[in-house]
């Protein structure tokens, strides 16, 4: 009797559950995401020498998801900083960010990303990405292209 009891209780929570109505979620974009992506960057010194080349860095919004700041992270050099942005024109800056991977305060000026304004080792139109950046032991620039993800586009891919 007490066997059957739990397999009666079993089917009806089973058809309960196998009632419920499917919805179908669409989560959306994040509040910058024309400013969000995969970078190569090239970083040069302030007279124009090229110091280091395809550091890997991603922009992304912060976890408040609002449209007027973003995260900048430098993958190769250990650096995480949060900008203010302007979505429309696709520019942002800092003045006294801290850098929260070295707790170091950085200044960012002139950043703007330009749409479609480059083209990768592969051949794909992207846009392409320059900022102004500066800290205790000097001033920088930072410039590069969006990764597309193909293959042909990334730098460290051995050709075949």
């Amino acid at each position: 009797m007490k066997k059957t009891l739990y397999i009666i209780i079993g089917l009806l929570m089973i058809s309960f559950y196998a009632c419920q109505e499917e919805v179908d979620v669409d989560p959306g974009q994040t509040a910058v995401v024309e400013m969000s992506g995969q970078w190569w960057l090239r970083m040069y010194d302030d007279a124009g020498n090229e110091l280091d080349s395809w550091l890997e860095t991603y922009t992304y919004n912060t976890a408040s998801n609002v449209s007027d700041s973003i995260w900048i992270e430098i993958h190769d050099y250990d650096m995480r900083f949060k900008v203010s942005c302007d979505v429309i024109s696709k520019t942002f800056s800092a003045t006294g960010t801290t850098d929260i991977l070295n707790e170091e305060v950085v200044d960012i000026a002139n950043g703007i990303i330009l749409e479609d304004a480059t083209t990768t080792m592969g051949g794909h139109v992207v846009d392409s990405i320059y900022f102004n950046y500066s800290d205790a032991s000097g001033d920088y620039v930072f410039a590069g292209q969006q990764f597309t993800g193909f293959a042909e586009d990334d730098p460290f891919t051995p050709e075949q």
